[in-house]
Formats: structure tokens, sequence, C-alpha cells
């Protein structure tokens, strides 16, 4: 979930017509982008002045959503420039996802109190604690870390081993500080999330709160996670790349090692949670967005039908953006050689900013060049990645898509059709 810059063209609606008229020439055509985002049973869509979220109740109707949204690039044209611009998308799209997210939350919440109060049980796969074991497996393997820290630091005769020994000094011995920080990080993001959890859930009991997370939980989740990205795809792999160390001092294949093991995490993270059935309903939603964005971009009448014909993979989804950070992360980094890690790490958090809005760049430079040879082969990876982050949909889920672009083109359209009035 993160960027998708989609470009459509709009095409002028005459507001007093009810019958077809003839596809304007490309000149009386304006261009602008849409981006998409799936959200608990339904899908997000965002033009450049409206977003609309369309969420598939359990009584079978759509329920959409719609608000005026302006970027705030397009807001401070300043702003507007390479390498700066895609920094403000990538955290407006971050914010505007939760905004998403947490309304299609609400909705299924009103749903599951609403089947509470006619008795009914939701099937063990929907309920809030089914996807808990794997907060509990992630403290198991904090705590096994820590206390096989302490074991070989104390009692290094349990490690006799010749084979154990040595994995138990590559771990414990040579990163002993690192194991023990990056161990107790996880705890306690586990533990705060745990937290978190059981008071939001009291409260909704206790006082019915009105939405799914109160902004002030929504701050510290999105904070939460942002420390659990840092310490999973940034601490983590970079700590272990020092294990390399012994096999060569070349800087370059040092930094080599370090992003492949990043992509490496990434790739097994999002493995691992597709085997999470909320998460499995998602990834179908993002495939519904892009095969409805390839209608549009068709020219196609927005059907189930029209849609199922197309990919669920999009060139310019925002798993290709990821995929491109991780790319020129390698490049980047290479230059700064291999310092103490401390620097390592503030360098690679630092620079972050900078490598988004350089991804952001490639991404609409493919997306202008498509065809390519050279497009192309950026594109194909990112392609081959999406066959994890999107399933094939069901027409149910298509019709929720077609909804979400339905309302923010004719809200769009409106907008424009009140400007060329004024």
């Amino acid at each position: 979930m993160l960027l998708h810059p989609h470009q459509l063209r709009l095409l002028p609606v005459s507001a007093d017509s009810d019958s077809a008229s003839p596809a304007p020439a490309a000149s009386e055509e304006q261009e602008f982008a849409l981006g998409g985002q799936a959200v608990i049973e339904g899908v997000m869509m965002r033009s450049p002045n409206y977003f609309a979220v369309a969420v598939r109740r359990e009584s079978g109707e759509i329920l959409v959503h719609d608000e005026r949204a302006v970027s705030f690039v397009k807001r401070n044209p300043a702003l507007n420039r390479p390498f700066i611009r895609g920094v403000f998308a990538l955290f407006e799209s971050l914010i505007l996802g939760l905004r998403a997210l947490n309304h299609s939350a609400n909705v299924a919440l009103e749903d599951a109190e609403a089947k509470e109060q006619g008795g009914e049980s939701s099937p063990p796969e929907a309920q809030p604690g089914a996807a808990r074991k794997w907060v509990w497996l992630g403290i198991a393997a904090a705590f096994v870390a820590l206390i096989g820290k302490v074991l070989y630091r104390r009692h290094p005769e349990v490690f006799a081993l010749p084979r154990l020994h040595a994995v138990a000094a590559s771990l414990w011995s040579h990163h002993s500080r690192r194991v023990l920080w990056i161990g107790g990080a996880l705890v306690l993001f586990f533990v705060v999330e745990r937290v978190l959890d059981a008071y939001l859930r009291r409260r909704q009991r206790e006082e019915g709160a009105e939405s799914a997370m109160p902004p002030g939980a929504m701050a510290l989740t999105m904070g939460l996670s942002f420390a659990l990205g840092i310490g999973l795809f940034v601490i983590l792999p970079n700590a272990a790349a020092d294990w390399f160390k012994r096999f060569t001092d070349s800087t370059i294949l040092l930094n080599v090692y370090e992003g492949a093991l990043r992509m490496t995490i990434f790739v097994a993270y999002v493995a691992l949670i597709t085997l999470l059935p909320d998460i499995r309903r998602v990834f179908q939603f993002h495939g519904a967005e892009h095969k409805v964005v390839w209608t549009q971009e068709s020219r196609l009448e927005l059907t189930p039908e029209n849609a199922r014909q197309f990919s669920t993979a999009h060139p310019r989804c925002g798993t290709s953006f990821v995929l491109f950070v991780l790319v020129l992360s390698i490049v980047i980094f290479a230059f700064f050689g291999w310092p103490s890690w401390p620097v390592r790490i503030a360098t690679r958090i630092g620079l972050l900013p900078v490598i988004a809005g350089l991804a952001y760049e490639v991404l609409k430079l493919t997306a202008k060049k498509r065809g390519a040879a050279c497009a192309n082969l950026l594109i194909t990876p990112g392609l081959w990645l999406q066959k994890l982050t999107t399933r094939e949909p069901d027409d149910d889920q298509v019709a929720v898509a077609i909804k979400a672009m339905e309302v923010v083109l004719q809200r769009e359209a409106e907008f424009r059709a009140e400007q060329q009035a004024a």
C-alpha cells in the first residue's frame, strides 16, 4: 500500500446532456493522477481533489464515503519539484491511507456489533484475536534471543557442540549488544501493541467509542509501525550484514549483502502475512483496484466483465515503489562505505526521504516511458513482486472498486465543471 500514481485522463462531462457524446479531442482531455489503496472489505480511490472509500457491508450494501482532499504539493507549487514532491506524496499517502483504513474499520466494527446484538458469532478467522498468534510468536522469538545471550555469556558450556557453538558465537559474541537492543525493542513494541489493543477494546466496550481508532491511538499506531519498520528493515539487516565481514573487506559487497537481506526480509514478511485470511482478502481488493484502473485506462465501461480480463498487477503500483526504494538504497548507501554501526543506522534513516523522493521520480519516469525496453526492464521485477501483494478478486470485490472509481471520477468532473463555469 504506498503510492499508486496511476495516470488517467478525465473526460469533461456535460451536466445537461443525458445522451452519450463523441469522445473529445485529445487536446480537450485533462490528465490527472489517480491513486488507490485496498482497505478492509473495500477500496479507496483518490483524484487530485477528492478521495472516495467504498466498503461492502455484511448486508451486501456498498457504503461510499467521499471527501475533498487537495494535495499539499498542489497547494504549495514551490514544493512541486523533482526529488522533493515524492517525499510529501509518500507521507500524504500514508496519512490518507490510515484515514481510509480507519473508516473501513469503523464499518467493520458496526457490522460486528450488529452481529453480536443479533446473537451471531463471528467465524474464527474473523475474530480480532485470531491473528494475535503472530504477536506472541514475535515476543517468543525476542525472548529466545535475550535468554540465549545470557546463557552464552554466563554458561558457554551449554553450547559445547562445534556447530552450535559457531552459531551461538555469530549471534551473541560479536554482536551481543545489538541482539540485546533488537530483542528488547521487539519485546517493547509487542508489549505496547498489546496494551494499546486492550485499551481500545475496553474503551469500545465500556464507553462506546465512535471510532475504531481514536486520533491519539492512530498517531501512536503509526509511530509504532514506523519504529517496527525501521527495526525490521533497517537495523536488523544492517546488524546481520556485519557477519559477512569475515568473508570480505569490500564495503560495496557489504552493502550488497545488507540490501539482499533487506529484500529477503521484506519478501518473507509479505509472504508470511498472506497466511492470514484477512490479509488475503485485502490483497484481493488490491487486485480489484488494479483491474478497475486498467479498465479505466483502456477507456472501457466500468463493469466487472470488462475488468475481469485485466491483470491484478500494475506497473505503477506502490509495491513497485517499495522495490525501487530497496534497490536504490543499495546503490546510494554504497557511496558511504561501512562506518561504525551507529553512523550506518543514522545514515540509513536520514537518507530514507531522499531515496523515497528518488524512487518516486523513477516510478513517474517508467510510467511516462512505458513500452520502452529500458522502462520495461525496470517495471518487470515490480510486477513479479505484486504476485505476493495482489490476489485474483471476485466480481463482488471488483464492483466495490468500480463504485469507488465512479464516485471519485464524478466528484472530479463536477469540480472541474464548476471551475469552468466560474
